[in-house]
């Protein structure tokens, strides 16, 4: 063997053992968790308006909201869409119902105007005639009775007549936002 392969062999062998061991601690104290049901994933946001560009708008859209681009502000519906709003404590009493949705040229061309049935927790009403294009705010004062003492509220829309684009897909109408919002 030659001395430059002995060496090397050496040093492989004598090396490992010059390490130094990692210092010695004691474990962490233990937490013990409480019996129960597990707490939910997400805790539940104090939301009175669902905007489109909200992070976690796919949490509360139920159906019939066509996928988007995070971030984006304006999202296509089919002709029912459904969302659900959640709140840690009940909503405040009079409310206003708010919608702020984009009514297309294109659309208005094709259908004619449009009316919206709105269904708040089994609640219906009929919107206004919407005949003119433009981004539209539109809001409603809605019975107290209707969302009090509720933590959860269901909000169903029924686009009157729907769209059908030329390119074969039906569409309801382009949503900003949707919820309550105060007087």
């Amino acid at each position: 063997m030659n001395s430059t392969r002995l060496f090397a062999l050496a040093c492989a062998a004598i090396l490992p053992g010059c390490s130094r061991l990692p210092e010695a601690f004691s474990p962490p104290q233990q937490i013990e968790l409480p019996s129960g049901p597990e707490p939910a994933a997400t805790p539940i946001r104090n939301l009175l308006l669902l905007e489109m560009s909200d992070p976690d708008i796919g949490s509360h859209i139920l159906a019939d909201v066509l996928e988007n681009q995070p971030g984006i502000e304006w999202r296509f519906t089919g002709p029912h869409p459904r969302f659900r709003l959640q709140w840690d404590a009940p909503p405040p009493p009079k409310l206003v119902f708010y919608l702020r949705f984009y009514n297309h040229e294109e659309a208005l061309k094709a259908r004619g105007p449009v009316f919206l049935s709105i269904t708040i927790n089994g609640h219906t009403f009929r919107s206004d005639r919407f005949a003119s294009n433009g981004d539209i705010e539109y809001r409603r004062q809605i019975p107290d009775e209707w969302i009090a003492g509720v933590h959860t509220i269901d909000i169903a829309l029924n686009v009157d007549p729907p769209w059908r684009a030329p390119d074969g897909i039906t569409y309801g109408v382009s949503i900003h936002s949707i919820g309550f919002v105060e007087p």
